[in-house]
């Protein structure tokens, strides 16, 4: 019987270890688990802060583009002192150019009556459109202003005066919007040229 009761201490022995080797094991596997998690959950936030990063850059390069192509189209307008088109149902004429001495409509030989879309006008028509369109906003404000709707609101009322101080341009992110402001000059007599014809 005496290697029996041998047999039966060494038994007592390794189960008395085994608790010990398994709370071992789960400290590790928990360490390595924990340990997996932060890195996991870090590389994740790198991940996402970066493509928030990548996705604000593109928005404003998109932002930029969109305000080049208004300036672009402005610029067209100017260049012609205007552009007059049929005044067709739901085309009204500029009240603004009356104000400032320029006639908006004129009659053409065969009778049909046109209208002076100016720069400022539209550059009004084109935002109208593009928020329909819910991608984007844009308008044009001033602190002098001809149309009172075109009134800026306060963050703009500041990037106007920090313009006046030489600032290129501003732009800040809210929410779900980002928002850029940029200078731009009329050039000399566009709005008025036409009154000279």
């Amino acid at each position: 019987m005496a290697p029996m009761a041998n047999s039966f201490k060494d038994n007592a022995k390794i189960s008395a270890a085994i608790p010990f080797f398994n709370r071992i094991a789960i400290r590790f596997m928990l360490s390595v688990g924990l340990a997996m998690g932060i890195l996991l959950a870090a590389i994740f936030l790198f991940i996402s802060h970066r493509a928030r990063k990548q996705i604000i850059s593109e928005i404003h390069k998109q932002a930029e583009i969109a305000f080049e192509q208004v300036v672009i189209a402005r610029h067209w307008n100017a260049g012609y002192g205007g552009v007059y088109v049929e005044k067709t149902t739901g085309v009204a004429s500029n009240p603004y150019l009356e104000k400032l001495g320029v006639p908006p409509d004129l009659v053409s030989v065969d009778g049909r009556e046109y209208t002076l879309k100016n720069p400022a006008l539209m550059t009004r028509e084109l935002s109208d459109i593009a928020k329909q369109g819910k991608v984007f906003e844009f308008h044009i404000t001033s602190l002098d202003l001809v149309n009172p709707s075109n009134a800026p609101d306060a963050f703009e009322t500041e990037v106007l005066m920090s313009f006046d101080k030489g600032t290129a341009a501003a732009s800040a992110s809210f929410c779900r919007c980002k928002r850029l402001t940029s200078p731009s000059k009329p050039q000399k007599g566009a709005c008025l040229q036409q009154a000279s014809v």
